[in-house]
């Protein structure tokens, strides 16, 4: 990804809030948000629309780059955030090198919302810390009109405890020459619930699954000392995953 872009979920999980929070915060700022298309050996398939003759439909190759989301589009998945759906179908984005705007129809795998870090930073807030390259700097107790001024210092971010456990997870399963798909964790963590005496999650790390009828559910998990319940969607834990087996190798 482009250096100047950040995660949402990677924001409001540094921040312990919520990506819908900081979405409507951004928007509210007349900020765009943006779809990230990771790399991968195979492009996504999405419906592309011209402007003017919207029954016009063609099937569109969509290949790693980051794309904006029209105005509505952002109102529509600020909206879905707001619910805790993170579905990003049907959300129209714009390809301004071929003058195109186009949706995605299902799946969605291997995209994410993304915001501009200058953007993040502008936000004159307190609990906002400042991005700089891969860091985070920035101090709470600067005045504001210091505080999203870049720092030298960067500062090393130690992974959670539910990071922790997907890549304790992903090491045992993986010596056990067991799958270890984005799939695969997924339903590891659900039978985790189930089970008395937990096979993996010695930490107490794991608070609840909540199944959903428009979604895979959500996994809920205990951050930090303050114990705050976070949740966990299956795209969250795909993006998880994907950065776990980045810094591993």
């Amino acid at each position: 990804m482009k250096s100047e872009y950040i995660l949402l979920e990677e924001v409001a999980d540094e921040l312990g809030k919520t990506p819908y929070s900081i979405a409507h915060m951004l928007t509210t700022k007349d900020h765009k948000l943006y779809l990230h298309v990771e790399e991968s050996q195979e492009s996504q398939i999405a419906i592309s629309t011209y402007e003017g003759i919207p029954e016009h439909l063609n099937m569109y190759e969509v290949f790693n780059s980051i794309y904006p989301l029209v105005f509505e589009s952002q109102k529509e998945l600020i909206l879905r955030l707001s619910q805790g759906n993170d579905e990003l179908s049907g959300l129209n984005f714009t390809d301004d090198k071929n003058k195109i705007s186009a949706y995605f129809v299902s799946g969605c795998s291997g995209v994410t919302v993304v915001a501009k870090k200058a953007d993040i930073n502008s936000l004159s807030t307190p609990t906002l810390p400042t991005y700089q390259g891969g860091a985070v700097t920035g101090s709470p107790t600067v005045p504001e009109n210091n505080f999203f001024e870049n720092s030298e210092k960067k500062k090393k971010k130690l992974p959670n405890g539910f990071d922790q456990l997907l890549k304790f997870i992903i090491q045992k399963e993986g010596s056990y020459s067991e799958d270890t798909s984005a799939n695969a964790i997924w339903n590891v963590l659900k039978k985790e619930f189930a089970r008395k005496n937990r096979k993996f999650d010695k930490k107490g790390i794991l608070s609840e699954f909540v199944s959903s009828t428009t979604s895979l559910g959500k996994v809920y998990w205990i951050k930090g000392k303050k114990k705050i319940k976070t949740p966990c969607s299956y795209r969250t834990l795909e993006n998880k995953l994907s950065k776990i087996r980045k810094n591993t190798h």
